[in-house]
């Protein structure tokens, strides 16, 4: 019976979803591709917030999402909130 526990966890990896952060927290996407306001709803960030996509150092600056904006999931991707109306 040891056997099949060990079978179920494999399954359980499997499990459908992108890996993506959102604010330094880990949460699990539950499609391939989000709306900028779906991926805030997600993260628990409020909607007069903006939503930036962390850009790895020295490929450019963060780059903001509209909320209407798709975004194609990839794991690993990182946001996070800005300040209301302003850029930095």
């Amino acid at each position: 019976m040891a056997q099949e526990r060990g079978a179920s966890a494999v399954v359980q990896e499997q499990k459908p979803g992108v890996q993506i952060f959102i604010n330094d927290k880990p949460f699990k996407a539950p499609k391939p591709e989000m709306t900028g306001a779906e991926i805030k709803q997600l993260g628990g960030i409020a909607a007069g917030r903006q939503l930036f996509l962390e850009v790895p150092p020295g490929l450019g600056p963060n780059r903001q999402i509209r909320d209407d904006e798709i975004v194609e999931l990839k794991n690993g991707m990182k946001f996070h909130e800005g300040l209301d109306g302003t850029l930095g």
